[in-house]
C-alpha cells in the first residue's frame, strides 16, 4: 500500500493551472486500490477532494515584494512537515522552485525517501532586472542541485526539458504531459437555456502580458460585435478595460470554468508558452474549438487537427489582433465535430493516462527501494 506524499503551491481554490494538475492527479491516484495520497499545499483545501488534506502555513511577503511565488513557510509547522514526510513511502514535489518544496526535500533526504520532482517549468522572463536576477541566483544555488538530488524528474514538455543540460538532470528523467479531469470537462457542463452565459470568443489564463491579455483587449476593441469572457486572474485585469462586449470571471472554479467553455463558441490564447497549456484540452474536451499561438501546438495531429494556430507579436499587439479577426470568424462561421474532438482529447490527454505514467513511476522507485 504506497503511501504518496505530494506537494503544490496552493490548493486547486488559488486557481493556477498547476494547482489544478496536482489536484487532478492527486485525486486520481487515490482511486487507485490500497493507494493513500495526501496533498499538501498552502491556502483553503477543496471540499470533497478525494484525497487527504495537509495545509501548510507560510507568508507571501516576498510574492508581494517581487512577484515570485515565494512563500516563506512557517517555521513552527515543519515538525508537522517532516511528520508528513516521515510517514509517507515517496514524496512527489510539483516544482522545485518553492521554499516549502526544497525543506520537504531536504527532510526526505535525512530520512531516506524517494522524491520525484515534477518540472512544470523552465526559465521565465520577468519584467523587473531585479527578479530576474534573483531568479537566477535561486536557479543556481537551489534549483539545480535540488534537481540533481531528485531519485527522478518528470518534466511536463519536451520544451521545458530543453531548459536543462545532462548535468542537471538525476539518473532518471521523464516526460509526462499533463493530463485533464474530462469527467469535469465536457459538453454536459454547459447545462439548460441560459442566453447570459453564452459567449463568443473566451480567454483563460492569468492577465498578464505573456499571455496576451493586450491582445484580447485589442480584439474586442476590434470587433465589438462579438462577446467576449475573460477567465483567470492577475494584476492586467479586464474589469478595468470597461468594454460592454467584455465578461470578466475571477478565478472560476473548475466547474464553472468548464462551463464557460462549453458554452462559449470559440477559445482563443494569443500569448506565448513553453509548450501547450492545459486550457486548449479542456476546450477541446468540452467540444468547443481553439485559436493559439504558434508556440502551443502540440505536436500530436491527431489533436492539432482541431486547432487553428497563428503568430504572436506580444509587442504588437495591435497588429496582432489585426492578423487574428479572420482567422476567429472563419472559425466561429465554421462548423466542428463536438464528439469526436472530446474522443480524442480523452484517449490522449484524460487524467487517467497521466495518472497511469506516474503510478509506474512510484511504483518502479519503490521496488527499487526495497
Amino acid at each position: 500500500m504506497p503511501k504518496l506524499l505530494c506537494l503544490a503551491n496552493y490548493f486547486v481554490g488559488h486557481g493556477g493551472g498547476v494547482e489544478q494538475v496536482a489536484h487532478g492527479l492527486a485525486r486520481a491516484l487515490a482511486r487507485r486500490p490500497d493507494w493513500q495520497v495526501t496533498l499538501a499545499a498552502h491556502g483553503d483545501p477543496p471540499t470533497d477532494a478525494g484525497y487527504a488534506c495537509l495545509p501548510l502555513a507560510a507568508s507571501n511577503a516576498l510574492e508581494r515584494l517581487t512577484g515570485l511565488p515565494l512563500m516563506l513557510p512557517d517555521p513552527r509547522r515543519l515538525p508537522q512537515l517532516r511528520a508528513a514526510v516521515a510517514h509517507c513511502d515517496l514524496l512527489l514535489l510539483h516544482d522545485n522552485v518553492y521554499l516549502t518544496n526544497f525543506a520537504a526535500q531536504a527532510i526526505a533526504r535525512r530520512l531516506g525517501k524517494p522524491v520525484i520532482i515534477v518540472k512544470h517549468t523552465g526559465v521565465t522572463r520577468l519584467r523587473s532586472r531585479a527578479a530576474n536576477l534573483l531568479q537566477a541566483g535561486m536557479r543556481r544555488a537551489l534549483v539545480l542541485p535540488s534537481l540533481r538530488r531528485a531519485d527522478a524528474a518528470v518534466f511536463v514538455t519536451d520544451a521545458k526539458r530543453a531548459c536543462f543540460t545532462e548535468r542537471d538532470l538525476p539518473a532518471r528523467v521523464e516526460t509526462i504531459v499533463n493530463g485533464i479531469d474530462t469527467d469535469i470537462f465536457s459538453p454536459d457542463a454547459a447545462g439548460g437555456a441560459d442566453a447570459d452565459s453564452d459567449c463568443d470568443v473566451l480567454f483563460v489564463s492569468r492577465f498578464v502580458a505573456k499571455k496576451g491579455i493586450a491582445v484580447v483587449r485589442a480584439l474586442a476593441r476590434a470587433a465589438p460585435d462579438l462577446r467576449f469572457i475573460c477567465a483567470g486572474f492577475g494584476p492586467e485585469s479586464p474589469v478595468g478595460w470597461r468594454l460592454p462586449n467584455v465578461t470578466t470571471l475571477v478565478r472560476p472554479s473548475p466547474e464553472a470554468l468548464a462551463r464557460a467553455y462549453a458554452r462559449a463558441r470559440l477559445l482563443v490564447l494569443p500569448g506565448v508558452t513553453e509548450g501547450t497549456p492545459l486550457v486548449l484540452y479542456e476546450a477541446l474536451a468540452c467540444g468547443t474549438p481553439a485559436i493559439a499561438g504558434a508556440s502551443a501546438r502540440t505536436g500530436v495531429p491527431a489533436l492539432d487537427r482541431w486547432l487553428r494556430f497563428v503568430d504572436v507579436d506580444l509587442a504588437d499587439p495591435e497588429g496582432t489582433a489585426r492578423a487574428w479577426i479572420g482567422p476567429i470568424r472563419a472559425a466561429l462561421a465554421a462548423s466542428g465535430d463536438a464528439a469526436a474532438m472530446r474522443a480524442d482529447v480523452v484517449a490522449l490527454r484524460g487524467i487517467d493516462a497521466m495518472a497511469d505514467r506516474y503510478a509506474d513511476l512510484v511504483t518502479s522507485l519503490l521496488d527499487r527501494r526495497s
